[in-house]
């Protein structure tokens, strides 16, 4: 599969930009095209040929629509793919900055300091799992809502928790191994937060559903109790 460079995908702005201004010219003529029409008589010959402009230029509105959502789509994934060749050529830095350190180090290696060098290209090795591992973390953020989420976790909607943590779990199941210590704990404390917020949301929903259900029940039996009391006067009741 070929790979597909930023450039082929560009910045849809200026096109956007361009389409929003169409539509408000053509929301301006058919304003004005309204106005006239509503000057005239339906029965006047010039009505059919304003009906048929008004339909065309609402017609070329919806069209224009059309084309801002599918350009709005493209710029998504443009920005996605950007997102993406950012992080990867970071990883491939990171690779390659520690790699070259190994081999600087094993090009000083002698006898007499082997020890030396083995001590000290495991703790480059460590420094460049744990530099991959928290490029992992950011692209993860990056790539979903975290920020905003976390940043007003009791104002954010049940939805958002439960994908965000649906988000969180498919990350954590991926990255196994492959974590250094430290983000492996902070990536689990973020989950677990996420998941008792869920369930905090689950409860107040079930609670909900429950107090609505009580309440329901309470105006039924009024409304039974109101009935029988009306039946006892002689009353009729209405259903």
């Amino acid at each position: 599969m070929a790979n597909t460079s930023i450039t082929e995908f560009g910045g849809y702005e200026d096109e956007i930009n361009a389409l929003n201004k169409k539509i408000e010219e053509l929301e301006a003529k058919l304003k004005s095209l309204k106005h006239t029409m509503e000057t005239l008589k339906s029965s006047d010959l010039g009505m059919v040929g304003l009906m048929s402009q008004f339909n065309e230029y609402k017609d070329q509105i919806d069209l224009t629509i059309r084309k801002i959502q599918e350009m709005k789509q493209k710029q998504y994934f443009s920005d996605l793919l950007k997102k993406y060749q950012v992080f990867s050529e970071q990883r491939k830095d990171i690779e390659r900055k520690y790699d070259e350190d190994i081999k600087a180090l094993e090009s000083q290696r002698i006898k007499e300091n082997s020890d030396v060098i083995d001590r000290a290209i495991a703790q480059v090795r460590r420094k460049k799992s744990e530099a991959l591992s928290s490029a992992s973390v950011e692209e993860f953020k990056s790539k979903t809502d975290f920020a905003g989420i976390f940043g007003n976790l009791d104002t954010a909607s049940k939805d958002a928790v439960f994908k965000l943590r649906d988000q969180l779990k498919e990350f954590i199941d991926q990255s196994a191994g492959s974590l250094s210590s430290d983000d492996s704990k902070n990536v689990l404390d973020a989950y677990q937060k996420l998941d008792m917020k869920a369930a905090e949301l689950d409860s107040f929903t079930a609670l909900r559903e429950a107090l609505t259900e009580y309440k329901n029940a309470v105006q039924e039996v009024d409304k039974a109790q109101s009935d029988l009391a009306d039946v006892q006067a002689g009353k009729a009741v209405i259903a």
